[in-house]
């Protein structure tokens, strides 16, 4: 195994070899510091005249990290022989790029003459690294590649894809709402000072109630809706707009909200209902009703030219490995 050479060699370390060597007897001249004779094939590391073969480390790397390392490799192996089938080639001038990337971000601005030391004391070097970081990028190339080359829009990833842009059966529902919370008006009275031991939650409840009420009346005698909900709503994302709930999706904040937005019509706005949360009342803003037959053809095209996620990666080595001979001890 290479050692590091003197330029490697720590300033304080120099520096008390240095003045040794100044140190020689008149006449003699000082010698040089010789390198260490190299280690001989098969031996990793020489420990107080011991040996340390590499099969031996290989049968304590075996039991530190069991088959973790063997699969990593078979699905290296699976995805490379997967790209000759496909005709995927990796860009390595890419992954090249990505690797010197993260070691200046591993780094973090140290010198490299810094860097190669603090690697060698955690039993790398900055060439092994790179060549680790580079091996990752172009192994999150191939599965991308592959993700890609293999990927149809079967009718689950179409509905899927229809519903996560249009809603649940092509029901998408824009809402506003108000949200008075008992436990929000129990904390701002603590941080007023007041004794929660003496506080009643049933009284809260009943307050949180009237102020849902009082919001209610104000906007159904023409006051506008965003505004009252900016002024009284306990629920600080929506608040700041004007009550609107950014992405509706049916079941949230429980079954009562679910069938009362259901019974809105457009511009309508709710009794005070109850949720775990608090009280609230409740705006349908528009309701818009989309059928697959008429967005089908984008969807496709949706869903073949998607980024590949990290779901689609794992699924594509799944099914390499489902297909593959495969047999581990």
């Amino acid at each position: 195994m290479p050692r590091p050479s003197l330029r490697h060699v720590p300033i304080l370390a120099a520096a008390l070899i240095l003045p040794l060597a100044a140190r020689a007897p008149d006449g003699v001249a000082a010698q040089e510091p010789q390198e260490p004779a190299p280690l001989p094939t098969g031996v990793v590391a020489r420990l107080d005249g011991t040996d340390i073969s590499l099969t031996a480390y290989q049968e304590f790397l075996w039991r530190q990290t069991g088959k973790r390392a063997l699969s990593q490799m078979v699905d290296d192996l699976l995805l490379e022989k997967a790209c000759i089938r496909f005709g995927v080639q990796a860009d390595e001038a890419a992954a090249a790029q990505a690797a010197d990337e993260r070691i200046l971000q591993a780094s973090q601005g140290r010198a490299p003459e810094e860097f190669e030391i603090e690697m060698r004391a955690r039993g790398f070097d900055a060439a092994m690294l790179r060549d680790l970081f580079r091996a990752e990028a172009i192994r999150v190339q191939r599965l991308d590649a592959l993700v890609r080359a293999t990927r149809t829009a079967t009718d689950t990833r179409l509905q899927a894809a229809f519903e996560a842009k249009h809603g649940p059966g092509g029901v998408q529902v824009e809402i506003r709402h108000v949200l008075c919370m008992p436990h929000v008006m129990r904390a701002e009275r603590i941080r007023g000072g007041a004794d929660p031991k003496t506080m009643d939650q049933e009284a809260l409840k009943s307050e949180a109630r009237a102020l849902a009420e009082s919001a209610r009346g104000r906007i159904a005698a023409g006051e506008d809706f965003a505004a009252v909900a900016s002024e009284v709503s306990h629920d600080q994302v929506s608040k700041k707009d004007g009550g609107k709930i950014q992405t509706y999706r049916p079941g949230l904040y429980g079954p009562a909200f679910t069938a009362a937005v259901e019974a809105l019509q457009p511009g309508a706005i709710s009794e005070v209902m109850e949720s775990g949360a608090g009280f609230h009342v409740i705006q349908v803003v528009a309701r818009t009703v989309t059928r697959m037959d008429e967005v089908r053809a984008i969807l496709v095209e949706e869903v073949l030219t998607a980024e590949p996620t990290w779901q689609d990666r794992e699924d594509l080595l799944a099914a390499l490995r489902n297909k593959a001979d495969l047999k581990m001890w």
